[in-house]
């Protein structure tokens, strides 16, 4: 680096804060000194001299023009392409689907909805990633996508979908403040959250969620590491790197599992309890006697209540369970050994968990945290 600290533009504008507070942390770990524009997000300040910018284009033209006109790297945090040539840096918006379609489908839900009503690119993306990993799992998912410019009767024709389902169903939103939406015509109409409708919001944006009635559930984007992230790429092509050709995905952080989406889809007391069962034991070796044990039948009748209420079997939705808890745990940025994620999940070894785990989601363990990790694309020529 040199004896000479960094000086690093942050402009920003307004966007989330915890993006700001990633690149603060990394700044700090380097030694660099950042504008004050950090704050303010105004353009870059006449005369500036530094080694490096960080910036959320977006749609602003005079903030292109003037990335344009500086000779030091940039990286970029805006989700959608904003027509330059330089590297991004953004949240993975499929991992957010994957960790919602596998908390929903953990809970035995088999009728789903995605809503909203922006032109955001990543609440778009959210949709279109939930509504494929559902096709690929045999569900299908309703899209309801509306036009913020014509917003007339939206709010009505939400409402008449929600009441028209059947069965408990579960909607993801493209952002929180549209899961606050679902909530308020679940409400008007009279739908139970979440034992009608379970919620999960697209983004962690909401202030105090635990001091609603009912407390919404969302994905953690992970902007904090977004921002991180973006600040070591930035540190990186500073020092010489080629930049990456396609953006750098940064999965999220987890799922906030609240009120709103802590139910298991089912009517029947016995197969739920079992299902309750699963979710609560599920680190122990539990064996079809145990759920037999629960509800005081048999094997055969637990078989025949589990077939007519859910459409598979107790031990698929016991093994359905225990993969997706190690879906969770891979994603983990902790890197868990596979033999702690094993037992975590109730496997007797690490090897059991490779051999179902492989022959029914179609990849290894080691391979699926690969690509739920960040996603650095291949660099582009030296130029």
């Amino acid at each position: 680096m040199g004896s000479k600290p960094r000086k690093i533009l942050v402009a920003l504008g307004g966007a989330d804060n915890r993006l700001h507070q990633g690149v603060v942390r990394y700044a700090r770990e380097r030694g660099w000194n950042l504008s004050p524009q950090l704050v303010s997000g105004r353009p870059l300040p006449w005369g500036w001299k530094g080694h490096g910018l960080l910036t959320c284009l977006g749609n602003d033209r005079a903030l292109k023009r003037l990335v344009l006109a500086t000779e030091v790297p940039v990286v970029d945090f805006s989700s959608e392409p904003p027509g330059l040539d330089v590297p991004r840096v953004i949240e993975d918006c499929t991992h957010a689907a994957q960790l919602t379609a596998g908390h929903f489908l953990a809970r035995s839900f088999n009728r789903f909805l995605f809503y909203n009503r922006t032109t955001r690119w990543a609440c778009i993306h959210r949709g279109e990633a939930f509504a494929a990993i559902l096709k690929n799992t045999g569900h299908t998912c309703v899209r309801l996508q509306y036009d913020p410019a014509q917003p007339g009767g939206r709010f009505r024709s939400l409402m008449s979908h929600l009441a028209q389902s059947s069965g408990p169903l579960a909607v993801f939103t493209g952002s929180d403040d549209q899961a606050v939406e679902v909530l308020e015509a679940c409400e008007v109409i009279g739908l139970r959250v979440p034992e009608d409708v379970a919620i999960v919001g697209g983004e962690s944006c909401l202030i105090m969620p635990e001091a609603m009635r009912i407390p919404i559930s969302n994905v953690d984007t992970g902007q904090e590491r977004v921002g991180y992230e973006g600040a070591r790429l930035l540190d990186d092509i500073i020092q010489g790197a080629s930049p990456p050709v396609s953006p750098v995905l940064v999965p999220a952080a987890g799922l906030m599992v609240r009120r709103s989406s802590d139910v298991l889809a089912v009517n029947h007391k016995g197969v739920a309890s079992c299902l309750r069962l699963i979710q609560e034991r599920l680190h122990e070796h539990l064996t079809l006697d145990d759920l037999a044990t629960v509800v005081e039948v048999s094997q055969r009748t637990l078989h025949k209540e589990f077939i007519k209420h859910l459409g598979c079997t107790p031990g698929q939705a016991l093994r359905n369970a225990r993969i997706e808890k190690a879906k969770r745990l891979l994603a983990e940025p902790a890197r868990y050994k596979l033999g702690v994620v094993a037992s975590a999940c109730g496997y007797r070894s690490a090897n059991s968990l490779c051999a179902t785990f492989s022959k029914f989601v179609g990849t290894t363990p080691n391979s699926f945290r690969k690509s739920s990790l960040i996603v650095y694309p291949v660099e582009m020529p030296a130029r």
